[in-house]
């Protein structure tokens, strides 16, 4: 078995500054395949996601669902979410708990199609009933996430194979 010490830092000079021409060229392969995931991830989960909760009718939440990389000299992260508070509650379910029945006012008349006037009655049945069964999940990250992640597992394997190609070029 043969070894190599290194003295000092100019002895790896040469390696290092090989590897970052490496990182560069390759950076972009992995960073598109990064990118296709998350987007394919985003689409799923947007397609999972319920309309109507939040109280808009346009679906709030799977408006505010969205995907992002970020790209600096040492990290390569992507990030599929969303900023809406509600969100983990509507992923996972909640355990019994009484909710302002103003909270649910929009929600019944949109989705329940109870006529305003008479919307925080029906909302406050709604409360009670949550107060005693909690919410089922929706489960829309983790079964986005199953949907997806053939599709992702292909996009980085072709990514490996085009970096492979390209550093014995």
């Amino acid at each position: 078995m043969s070894t190599y010490r290194i003295k000092s830092a100019k002895d790896i000079e040469p390696a290092l500054r090989k590897m970052r021409v490496f990182s560069k060229k390759l950076r972009p392969i992995f960073e598109r395949a990064l990118w296709q995931s998350v987007l394919k991830l985003e689409q799923e989960v947007v397609e999972r996601t319920p309309v109507g909760t939040g109280g808009a009718p346009t679906g709030h939440l799977r408006g505010s669902i969205h995907s992002e990389v970020v790209s600096r000299p040492r990290i390569l992260l992507g990030t599929v979410g969303t900023p809406a508070e509600y969100a983990l509650a509507v992923e996972e379910g909640t355990r019994p708990h009484f909710p302002p029945p103003s909270a649910l006012v929009d929600w019944v008349h949109f989705q329940l199609g109870v006529p305003m006037d008479r919307a925080l009655t029906v909302a406050f049945l709604v409360a009670r009933a949550i107060s005693k069964k909690g919410t089922k999940g929706h489960f829309m990250f983790r079964d986005g996430w199953d949907a997806a992640l053939p599709l992702i597992k292909r996009y980085m394997k072709n990514a490996h194979k085009r970096a492979v190609r390209r550093t014995f070029k």
